[in-house]
């Protein structure tokens, strides 16, 4: 599984294990995004440091980088289907990966960024996986401020949701 984190880094984890793979840091600022390769041996990462980075998926060596204003973002002829995707997608035509996820082009930097909903299963994997509590109470905007709903979680938030659904309620304010 692979997750991107406010902390500036992507990070590669074993699924069944929650073991850390590879840590891939390199970005200066946050708002990080990372997808895979199409054949999984790298994963390309982008940041609002306005930089995507390029990493070996096994080992974690790189980054090869590239700003806004450069025209490729890699030179291997194994990233030429990811300068493809970059070339041809638009907001109402988006890249998608073989997860069937969907990533469209931001206006000013040359990356594609993920339109995905987190689901249930990645964001239950994702706290299994780290650690994460992600279990305290959650509060809901009403008529007159914010209300603390005792018990309610993203795991319940008091509503039915599914494994493919998107999560609900992950953030705590």
């Amino acid at each position: 599984m692979l997750t991107a984190s406010e902390d500036n880094t992507a990070r590669l984890w074993e699924a069944e294990s929650g073991k850390l793979l590879a840590t891939f840091q390199g970005h200066t600022k946050s708002g990080l995004s990372a997808v895979f390769s199409p054949d999984g041996q790298r994963v390309l990462t982008a940041s609002v440091d306005n930089t995507a980075r390029l990493w070996e998926a096994e080992s974690g060596r790189g980054p090869a980088s590239a700003s806004p204003s450069q025209a490729v973002i890699a030179t291997s002829t194994k990233e030429t289907l990811a300068r493809t995707a970059l070339q041809d997608a638009t907001k109402d035509n988006p890249w998608v990966n073989s997860l069937g996820m969907k990533f469209v082009p931001v206006p000013g930097v040359q990356v594609l960024f993920s339109i995905w909903d987190t689901r249930v299963q990645d964001f239950e994997m994702f706290v299994k996986s780290t650690g994460y509590d992600a279990t305290g109470g959650m509060y809901t905007l009403v008529q007159g401020g914010w209300r603390l709903q005792r018990g309610a979680t993203w795991k319940e938030p008091g509503f039915s949701q599914e494994a493919n659904h998107p999560v609900c309620r992950d953030a705590l304010y």
